[in-house]
């Protein structure tokens, strides 16, 4: 969401391109899930940005927690699988035209080591895959979820898989292929 606030913001002031200073937060952003270049974005687009797309994309269950322990910032953020599924379903129709192929890449091109879950299963079975992926670790619980936009064998779907007070990462991660497998197998 950030990504897409951030790219209708630039099409906003009236430019069309990708200057160098907003690719050097978004590509680390989503490329390496770099917080402190997150938190760049968002101090850029703000909430009212992340709200303007969620209405946009006709999401019904986003919010901004300002109240939450680990601030009122884009980690802050509340959301539900399926507004998630229905956001980067209907993603490519959110962002500036100009921006697309951008958006897409950087989405298809995670690093290596940030490529499991959906990603996982769906690549070998001939899918594109545009993703993203993203955790909170806490002292003996974690939140592990991931969302993607697959393409292939003639039609085009979304999957979001969230869990949440898994015992390590790991847990995480298999329970997001698991139900990938399921779904797609």
């Amino acid at each position: 969401m950030l990504l897409v606030a951030c790219l209708r913001r630039l099409n906003a002031i009236g430019q069309h391109y990708i200057d160098p200073y907003s690719n050097s937060f978004l590509y680390p952003m989503i490329n390496v899930s770099d917080n402190d270049a997150a938190t760049t974005c968002w101090s850029i687009v703000g909430n009212a940005g992340l709200y303007a797309v969620a209405a946009a994309a006709g999401m019904t269950h986003f919010s901004t927690d300002t109240t939450a322990s680990w601030g009122g910032s884009w980690g802050a953020a509340l959301i539900t699988a399926a507004d998630q599924a229905k956001f980067f379903f209907e993603m490519d129709s959110l962002i500036p035209r100009e921006f697309v192929g951008y958006a897409n890449y950087l989405l298809s091109t995670i690093a290596g080591y940030e490529s499991w879950g959906i990603r996982a299963i769906a690549r070998p079975l001939g899918y594109t895959v545009f993703f993203k992926a993203g955790w909170r670790p806490s002292p003996d619980v974690f939140l592990v979820q991931q969302i993607a936009r697959l393409a292939g064998h003639d039609h085009t779907l979304a999957i979001a898989v969230t869990t949440d007070g898994d015992p390590d990462m790991d847990y995480g991660i298999d329970t997001i292929q698991g139900v990938t497998q399921a779904l797609l197998g």
